[in-house]
């Protein structure tokens, strides 16, 4: 199965799976800072350790394991990118949509954290 895309701290106190366009550079950087106290020098796509990522082989075991045994927060962020005049609310559309999809959301108008129900 795997978890594909998905960031984990060093600590194991977080989990993010990543989508593209929505964030993901500055939340892998909070991520990082939140362990280190410092951010990381570069862009975050780039860090080879300091944080788990799926990609590198000796953290997949890690986020696996943490993942399966829910062990800490896990989270991701989607954005709106329809025009505010298509959706007279934003956040009720948003939070709608991922709900058909089996999730539960609290979103504002260009971002939801996501849990699976």
């Amino acid at each position: 199965m795997g978890f594909p895309g998905t960031w984990m701290t060093e600590s194991e106190s977080v989990m993010y799976r990543v989508v593209p366009k929505c964030a993901c550079s500055s939340i892998g950087q909070i991520m990082y800072y939140s362990d280190h106290g410092v951010f990381f020098d570069g862009d975050i796509h780039d860090s080879k350790d300091k944080l788990h990522k799926w990609a590198q082989e000796d953290s997949q075991p890690l986020i696996e394991a943490n993942a399966k045994a829910h062990k800490s927060y896990a989270f991701t962020c989607v954005a709106t990118r329809l025009p505010a005049c298509a959706i007279p609310t934003p956040a009720s559309y948003l939070r709608s949509s991922i709900k058909s999809a089996g999730y539960s959301a609290t979103a504002s108008d260009t971002a939801a954290t996501l849990f699976r129900s």
